[in-house]
Parts: C-alpha cells; structure tokens; sequence
C-alpha cells in the first residue's frame, strides 16, 4: 500500500456557509458537545495520520528484511501472514481515517449529526459513542444486514 498517507493531510477549517436550500438541517447539539465531539474527530484523524505513516514505514522495512532473510518455507509463511495481518490494519486505519474525515466535511457542510440515509437526526448519544456515525442507529443495522 504505497502513498496512503499522501493525502491525509486536510484541515478542519470553520466556515459558517448556510445549507443549501431544500437540504435538511444539522440537529441542534449544544456548542460545548459539538466542540467536544470536533476536537474527539480532530485527535483521532491526527492519531491515523501518524498510525498510518509508522505501519507504512514499517511494512517498507519489513518487506525489505524479508528479501535480506534467507529461511525456510515456515519462516516465508510466517511472514506472509505478518504482513497480510500488517496490510489489513492498515487499510482497517484507513477506512477509519475516511470515515472521520467525511465527519469533519459534514462539520464544515453544517449537516453532522444527520443519518446520510434517512437525513433524520441520529442520537447524541451515539455521536458521543461514535463521532464519526454517519448513519442513525436504524439505518446503520439495515447497512450491516445488506452486507
């Protein structure tokens, strides 16, 4: 996985640009828990960034001693799963890092907090629990269930 953390620098910038006509409107969360739950998103995408760059550099060095080692067929299988396990963690950081950048656009768009199925209001506490929820408790069930 080259080049994933290329990318993942964006800055959460303030803007106060109204909601496009006709869009459904943010639930009211009070300012004190939507600063929380924006500096919860900004710590964890900043974690990601720096968990994805250690894990790449890692699996670089590792595959690079893999090609140095000579062994034997348990020792290539081993490693085989090292970095089949070391490349799954990474994109699982990945998929993480876009799930809470996409939070932090729908921040910027005014419209965190609303389910992008349903457009209804998903509950604080499940904000609280998973800042990044895209979806209501519902529809995130039904999501699963098709998958």
């Amino acid at each position: 996985m080259s080049d994933m953390t290329a990318d993942l620098t964006p800055a959460l910038e303030s803007t106060d640009d109204a909601l496009p006509s006709g869009s459904a409107e943010a639930p009211a969360i009070p300012p004190p828990v939507l600063d929380a739950l924006r500096k919860q998103l900004l710590n964890r995408a900043a974690a990601l960034r720096l968990e994805l760059a250690g894990a790449q550099g890692q699996a670089a060095l590792g595959r690079d001693e893999e090609m140095d080692r000579v062994g034997d067929r348990k020792d290539a299988a081993a490693e085989a799963v090292r970095l089949t396990v070391a490349d799954a963690e990474m994109q699982r950081d990945l998929d993480e890092w876009h799930e809470v950048e996409a939070a932090l656009q729908r921040l910027r768009d005014h419209r965190y907090g609303l389910c992008a199925d349903c457009e209804t209001a998903i509950a604080l506490q499940r904000l609280q629990s998973q800042p990044a929820a895209s979806r209501c408790t519902a529809c995130q069930q039904q999501a699963e269930a098709r998958h």
